[in-house]
């Protein structure tokens, strides 16, 4: 027995599964590699050239040995099987690849939708930006009328408190107006109005011997066929200006002969359509 990685030929032999005979040639056709030992004509084999030799003689025998018809057959419907396998599976695959196109199609139309909106909204936003920058200096300039406004306001109440205050003195300081006297005899023509006038006592005023008369405001307006809310309107617009007489606990509005004919150019300016009298003005002393 050689060393544990060497073995002799007939070792080998045994190893291998042949005769020692066969062992030798392949030595001698250099199939298998030996060495001798010094001053020893035993050969010496390497254990691993014995398992390269087996190796390369399995692989011999696999590729020498023929397949049988029925391994064929089995091998053939073995790859027929997975051929069909393979078929089945490419056609689930192109399948799925026209799925995945059909939504690839659909999520790029819906892209360009989105698109167009997005595009939209852009292009609405920049004009909703234009329309209140726009409406903020609007609001701007409103805001400074309204300031404007406010001042005007409050001067203006500072004149009417001043312009009160004026009122107030001056009536604390004014003597009482003589209440106005009532003609002495009614008008030749005796209207509905001026008997009114009459009986009431607010025809005539006299102020004293030579002073003006005057006649009620009221009563001259309803005596040209107009109303007392004209009137009133003329007088709150200062269109027409009349004379405050005292009278009860009051005033009245009274109108000299020269306030009479200003009321009647005012009517004539403003196109103002009313009855004719031929007593105007009206209040003189001595009226016929």
């Amino acid at each position: 027995m050689t060393e544990l990685n060497e073995l002799t030929a007939l070792e080998a032999a045994r190893a291998l599964g042949v005769n020692e005979r066969t062992v030798r040639g392949w030595i001698k056709s250099g199939r298998l590699q030996a060495s001798k030992a010094a001053h020893s004509t035993r050969l010496r084999i390497p254990m691993a050239e014995i398992h390269r030799l087996e190796a390369e003689r399995a692989e011999e025998e696999r590729l020498t040995e023929l397949p049988t018809m029925r391994q064929v057959a089995e091998w053939l419907n073995a790859l027929d099987i997975g051929h069909a396998q393979e078929q089945a599976r490419l056609a689930v695959l192109e399948h799925q690849h026209d799925e995945a196109q059909t939504e690839i199609s659909t999520l790029s139309q819906q892209l360009a939708e989105q698109q167009a909106r997005l595009a939209a909204l852009e292009h609405q936003h920049k004009e909703d930006g234009d329309t209140i920058r726009s409406q903020g200096e609007q609001l701007a300039v409103q805001e400074a009328r309204l300031v404007n406004l406010e001042q005007d306001l409050a001067a203006g109440q500072g004149r009417l408190v001043l312009l009160e205050q004026q009122l107030a003195e001056m009536k604390a300081t004014a003597h009482p107006l003589p209440r106005p006297r009532l003609a002495r005899q009614p008008p030749p023509y005796h209207t509905p109005v001026f008997s009114e006038i009459t009986s009431a006592g607010s025809h005539h005023q006299d102020q004293g011997d030579g002073d003006e008369q005057m006649v009620s405001a009221r009563q001259f307006v309803q005596a040209h066929g107009l109303s007392k809310d004209m009137l009133a309107k003329w007088l709150r617009l200062g269109n027409i200006t009349a004379t405050p007489v005292p009278r009860g606990q009051g005033q009245i509005a009274m109108l000299t002969a020269g306030q009479q004919a200003a009321v009647i150019a005012f009517w004539d300016r403003a196109g103002v359509s009313y009855g004719h009298c031929p007593r105007c003005p009206h209040g003189q002393e001595g009226e016929d």
